[in-house]
């Protein structure tokens, strides 16, 4: 093997440590205008995973094009609207970089995910932004099968019985999806029953939260200015 000399590992201390950091919108062209990488542009578009990844888009010198998507999902939650590909690559790319670790996953049916946790309620079957009526996730039917199997409502039921539920999540970022679902829940349902997350970086989780509002979905951004006003 050849000795590896496009970087150092210099070269990585400084890029981290001695440049200021910029935040980059989504859809935002970036040019690079100094050093070695000068000629190159870089485009970030929401990746739908977690607040603030980006599907990377690197324009070369040369005017090809490169398609860095490590991780991201098509699919419209709460907190986050779903990746759009169609948008990033308007031309065949010269190279993508695309992650494969969930590719063995199966796909999760999110109104089948909201009924198994909570049953059948007003808001796992109807939709913001105009789409009253319809389900949340397809925009098509009034209601989607299949119906819900007989212990879906365990976390409604558990409570009402006197007792506690525990939800293990993820620490950061994929818990705020669980966060909304049960805060929409709660509040249309007049739930009494305390919410409590138990984490310690939750402060810092929801204070950074609060912080990238702009980085979420529509619906998200909707229901905070409405909140705003």
């Amino acid at each position: 093997m050849s000795d590896f000399t496009l970087f150092t590992q210099e070269d990585v201390r400084r890029a981290f440590w001695d440049h200021p950091w910029q935040q980059l919108r989504f859809s935002q062209l970036f040019p690079i205008t100094q050093g070695k990488m000068a000629g190159v542009s870089l485009t970030p578009f929401n990746a739908g995973r977690m607040i603030g990844g980006a599907v990377w888009k690197v324009s070369l010198r040369d005017g090809s094009e490169l398609l860095c998507a490590r991780d991201f999902c098509h699919k419209k939650e709460r907190h986050l609207n779903g990746a759009v590909l169609s948008e990033v690559v308007t031309s065949r790319p010269a190279l993508v970089v695309a992650g494969a670790s969930g590719c063995m996953a199966p796909s999760v049916n999110m109104l089948k995910r909201d009924t198994e946790l909570l049953g059948e309620w007003e808001g796992s079957w109807t939709g913001g932004d105009g789409n009253a009526g319809l389900c949340r996730y397809c925009f098509s039917a009034p209601r989607c099968p299949p119906s819900p199997p007989a212990d879906a409502d365990v976390i409604v039921s558990t409570l009402r019985g006197d007792g506690s539920v525990l939800v293990p999540v993820d620490a950061a970022g994929r818990v705020l999806e669980l966060l909304l679902l049960l805060e929409e829940f709660w509040a249309k349902e007049k739930m009494a029953y305390p919410l409590v997350i138990l984490s310690h970086t939750c402060a810092s989780l929801l204070e950074r939260a609060q912080q990238q509002i702009e980085w979420m979905s529509d619906h998200v951004c909707a229901a905070f200015g409405s909140r705003c006003v």
